[in-house]
């Protein structure tokens, strides 16, 4: 069922990077109508009535998000994905 708006859940697949340091439960703000088809480098999974999609994507040094941190973000506090992003960032840019 589209569109898909609200917070959910995520189910992290592995260790990826990117969620490091959330806390198991944390929620992600979605709105979108469409989702990515993809089988591999799967960091997360979301659920939507009863349908299971990929909500995030990693890859080496390519990250990719179905949902918005930016709704919890502020200046001076930042949504702690934008800091596991950073963080990830930077220790990739060390290993160039």
């Amino acid at each position: 069922p589209v569109p898909h708006i609200g917070f959910k859940p995520v189910h992290l697949l592995g260790d990826p990077r990117l969620f490091r340091g959330l806390p198991a439960d944390a929620e992600f703000y979605f709105m979108h109508s469409f989702e990515v088809v993809n089988y591999t480098d799967v960091a997360a999974l979301c659920e939507h009535g009863k349908h299971r999609f990929v909500c995030s994507l990693e890859r080496e040094q390519l990250f990719g998000v179905q949902f918005h941190p930016e709704l919890k973000s502020r200046p001076f506090a930042p949504h702690p994905l934008f800091a596991s992003f950073v963080a990830a960032a930077v220790k990739q840019s060390r290993l160039v």
